[in-house]
């Protein structure tokens, strides 16, 4: 019970850190595929990409700058 107990507290610790990283620094304002380009790198651009997604047919061009960087 005790082990089941500190599971559930460190994923309650770790939660909010990593949803924090997936917000798009644009808030409710879509990206562009410049702000993809400018990312320093390919890991940067996935990330960005990943938290600014809409879910829409739109993703598909953002997708391709992040193929290219």
């Amino acid at each position: 019970m005790r082990t089941g107990c500190a599971i559930l507290i460190g994923l309650a610790l770790v939660t909010p850190a990593a949803a924090e990283d997936a917000r798009c620094p644009n808030g409710p304002a879509p990206i562009q595929v410049e702000d993809i380009e400018a990312a320093p790198g390919c890991l940067a651009a996935h990330k960005l990409h990943q938290a600014c997604a809409w879910g829409s047919s739109g993703d598909e061009l953002m997708s391709e700058a992040v193929i290219d960087k």
